[in-house]
């Protein structure tokens, strides 16, 4: 007894392979965020200044924030976000009263795992303006006070 292929079944498996082999590599891909980095540096923040959020990531687990961009001398209006209030709380909350940029300043001794963190809250609150910035000296200086 012999065996024939028909040309019909050679050309669908011909075709039909490449494609599950690509399906299956598209749906193996893990999730990517995409950040959109802008061409240029800003030179002004984009909104009212004194309506941005500023997030300060330090050495510690929970980031610090304070309302404006004007670094605060005191450490009384630099605020901790907490379990009970946390920091896509405070996202959420600042939403809805302004609509400006998030500022996320980031120190030598910052933690990554909290800059994604923040990132992601940021992506799952619908903010569309932030910026990642470096720490000014006053921000260092700050964060060391509100620590002790």
């Amino acid at each position: 007894m012999k065996w024939r292929l028909g040309l019909l079944l050679v050309v669908a498996a011909v075709a039909l392979l490449p494609t599950l082999f690509l399906v299956i590599s598209h749906l193996a891909k893990p999730p990517v965020m995409q950040l959109a980095l802008p061409a240029k540096a800003l030179t002004a923040p984009v909104g009212a200044p004194a309506e941005a959020l500023t997030i300060l990531v330090g050495s510690g687990r929970q980031p610090y924030y304070y309302f404006g961009t004007a670094t605060p001398t005191a450490a009384d209006s630099l605020h901790v976000a907490t379990p009970a209030r946390p920091i896509g709380q405070v996202i959420k909350d600042w939403q809805r009263r302004h609509k400006a940029t998030v500022f996320i300043k980031d120190g030598a001794e910052g933690n990554y795992k909290v800059l994604v963190d923040l990132l992601d809250e940021l992506n799952s609150t619908s903010q569309r303006r932030y910026a990642v910035v470096a720490a000014t000296d006053a921000d260092r200086q700050l964060l060391a006070s509100a620590r002790q």
